[in-house]
């Protein structure tokens, strides 16, 4: 039997994560079906498929708002457009539309655990992006978390 072969590995602030080329297959920026405004990245690989993102990029709108009483009920938040920013320039492009269909490294903290982030194929180590820690880490910034 021949030895197991491992993805490559990356260190980002002392956690290891597996690399893995992924295609980025589909895109979603708009509402999901519980009225959250969010992103999705689709990627795939050879055999697999995952979607990452998820996050909330709006946020309650007070019932004493104006815009409450007209129906708006979600307000967008600054973190949804640096993640917008920041999953563009993580992948190399200047457009969110020229997201679709690039290649990226997905990032897993655990071989076969889900994707938790995405690399810069031509420079893993200093285009990377963990998708959650990234927008906690810009909610308590702003004072938003």
């Amino acid at each position: 039997m021949g030895a197991i072969v491992r993805n490559p590995v990356i260190d980002i602030d002392g956690i290891e994560y597996e690399m893995e080329i992924a295609n980025i297959e589909g895109t979603h920026l708009g509402f999901e079906d519980h009225g959250i405004f969010t992103a999705f990245l689709h990627l795939g690989g050879p055999s697999w498929g995952q979607a990452i993102g998820g996050l909330a990029f709006d946020a309650p709108e007070p019932e004493s708002s104006p815009r409450y009483k007209f129906g708006t009920h979600r307000r967008g938040r600054s973190a949804g457009m640096d993640m917008i920013i920041r999953i563009c320039e993580t992948v190399g492009v200047d457009r969110w539309e020229h997201v679709y269909r690039k290649k990226v490294y997905a990032l897993r903290g655990d071989p076969l655990g889900r994707i938790v982030g995405i690399a810069n194929l031509d420079a893993p180590e200093r285009k990377y992006l963990i998708l959650e820690d990234a927008y906690f880490e810009y909610l308590d910034l702003i004072g938003e978390n």
